[in-house]
């Protein structure tokens, strides 16, 4: 699932559409891609099977583990991946894939910390570790204006 600013999006792209990025502004492109055995699961698609998937989104905390105990449980390999990363280095590009899988594995095992994502320093903030909070409540279709319709700068869906 990716979510993104259309509006952002367009202008990155340099769309010359005037119209078409003043009515993106504000806008949040959802996509949800399924593959052949998810696929399969529906009858139909509808705004509910992209809410399933949002239910189940999760954000690990990204925190510093000071307890030795803890990272004692993880192999010397993996001891020295969870250090590199926690200084800030991306071990994706460091390490073969195999290695790199089988450590992110283990750290998150062990840690409870995902390395595919950069660190960040632990702050007094409180830390949200899923997305049930989020303040996003319904998914509806805008409304488009009829003129860019007219002129098939947009669908009429």
């Amino acid at each position: 699932m990716k979510a993104y600013c259309k509006h952002c999006e367009l202008k990155a792209h340099q769309c010359k559409l005037e119209p078409v990025i003043e009515y993106a502004e504000g806008l949040l492109r959802v996509e949800l891609t399924l593959r052949g055995q998810e696929l399969r699961q529906y009858d139909t698609l509808s705004n509910d099977i992209i809410w399933e998937y949002y239910r189940r989104l999760s954000m690990s905390k990204q925190t510093s583990t000071t307890d030795d105990l803890m990272i004692d449980q993880l192999g010397r390999p993996a001891q020295n991946t969870y250090y590199r990363w926690r200084d800030g280095l991306d071990m994706k590009t460091r390490l073969p894939s195999n290695t790199y899988y089988r450590h992110r594995r283990e750290i998150y095992k062990a840690l409870g910390v995902d390395i595919s994502a950069p660190y960040s320093p632990p702050s007094d903030d409180s830390i949200t570790d899923d997305f049930s909070q989020a303040k996003l409540e319904s998914v509806q279709e805008p409304n488009r204006p009829q003129s860019l319709v007219d002129q098939s700068l947009l669908l009429d869906l």
